[in-house]
């Protein structure tokens, strides 16, 4: 299985629309589930930290 990670910065006033975005995915998380599976992607984990005063979205696919 092949893992892949993504990471970009996330630009100060574009936060608030990142996490209303993670928030839609969290409330479809069944409906995802069901899209990754039919696409063969058995993990799939999306995050957002904070480090140095930057905001960044993360996600790995595998």
């Amino acid at each position: 299985m092949s893992v892949e990670l993504k990471v970009f910065t996330v630009y100060p006033d574009k936060i608030a629309r990142v996490k209303a975005w993670m928030a839609v995915l969290k409330k479809h998380q069944k409906e995802i589930d069901v899209t990754l599976s039919v696409k063969y992607i058995l993990v799939e984990q999306t995050f957002s930290p904070s480090v140095d005063k930057r905001f960044y979205l993360c996600w790995y696919i595998g």
